[in-house]
């Protein structure tokens, strides 16, 4: 959505707003036990998540199933079902609502200015080298972000070379194309085929493992900035002039750290391979819903008869040693 008002956005309070964690999707390989429309009907029937399958399957590309939005139970239902089925992608969103209920598209978008300007998912290892800062440019594509945001208020992306792991930001008003009662600002962090094999969640079998680190392993990709640390010179000389010289030195630092945050932000950050002074409040409250998410999965499990599942597929699995040897 492209912010047009006229007015100047109202400064971004986190006071304003309730989070919320969720999966927003899962997409798995085709299970190949259902074979026939009989099993598919099957499928849908356990399934309490929006599943979408490809309209027109082509070949081999087509056999995956998608379920929007999958209670705790869909889960279940797959560990249950199909444990040994790969997961080639899943996404985890914090949903950023206002506590009054509302709408109000203002401090929604001021949401959206403050964390396009102070996001730093470069904190965490997957994004740490050369991620970049995307937009969705006036002639529709993805591309590069100038260090000056140019969003105005559209979808912000967050990737790495790979695109295996990627970081959206933007204001919810819709879902499968259709309004939605409430409106929200929102972050997501979506793991492709190769960011789930790299996370270790590439296998329907390992998901409860996952659901104990989600807030470890996520909250990373969610840390927001509130300043720009300088560099500082330390030094144990007596002598005076070499104390003044790295004092001084210290200042210019802690300005220019000041200013380049004042004007870029994190993105300053990002470019100059510099760490962030992390806003402590807003960060604990994403891992605080992370955590509530954890919580919500906890009691997944995988079934002892397909206890054998974690011996092809987990950690401790011979592909997996394999690679790491």
């Amino acid at each position: 959505m492209h912010h047009t008002s006229s007015y100047p956005l109202p400064p971004f309070s986190f006071d304003d707003f309730k989070l919320k964690a969720k999966i927003d999707f899962i997409t798995v390989g085709l299970p190949t036990s259902i074979k026939t429309p009989l099993d598919g009907h099957r499928f849908l029937s356990a399934i309490r998540g929006r599943v979408h399958v490809v309209k027109r399957w082509r070949d081999s590309r087509d056999d995956w199933i998608t379920i929007h939005d999958p209670h705790r139970d869909d889960l279940q239902y797959l560990l249950d079902n199909y444990p040994d089925t790969e997961i080639l992608a899943l996404e985890i969103a914090v949903d950023f609502f206002l506590k009054d209920g509302t709408n109000d598209l203002e401090r929604l978008q001021s949401a959206h200015r403050h964390f396009t300007i102070n996001l730093f998912p470069q904190r965490h290892q997957r994004l740490a080298a050369g991620a970049q800062r995307k937009i969705y440019a006036d002639d529709g594509k993805i591309r590069p972000d100038t260090m000056k945001t140019g969003s105005g208020g559209r979808s912000v992306y967050w990737t790495n070379a790979t695109g295996w792991e990627q970081v959206r930001l933007y204001v919810k008003t819709r879902d499968n194309k259709k309004p939605i009662e409430r409106h929200s600002t929102r972050l997501e962090v979506s793991l492709s085929r190769g960011g789930c094999q790299r996370t270790g969640i590439d296998r329907v079998c390992l998901l409860p493992d996952f659901s104990k680190r989600v807030r470890r392993y996520l909250s990373p990709f969610f840390k927001v900035a509130a300043g720009i640390k300088p560099d500082k010179l330390r030094t144990r000389a007596k002598n005076p002039d070499r104390a003044s010289r790295v004092a001084k030195e210290n200042e210019r630092a802690r300005k220019t750290a000041e200013r380049s945050y004042m004007r870029f932000g994190a993105a300053w950050a990002a470019r100059h391979h510099k760490k962030i002074i992390i806003d402590t409040q807003t960060s604990a409250a994403i891992g605080a819903s992370l955590k509530g998410l954890r919580e919500q999965l906890a009691d997944l499990e995988l079934p002892k008869k397909s206890a054998d599942s974690l011996d092809r597929w987990g950690p401790e699995s011979p592909m997996y040693r394999g690679i790491s040897e």
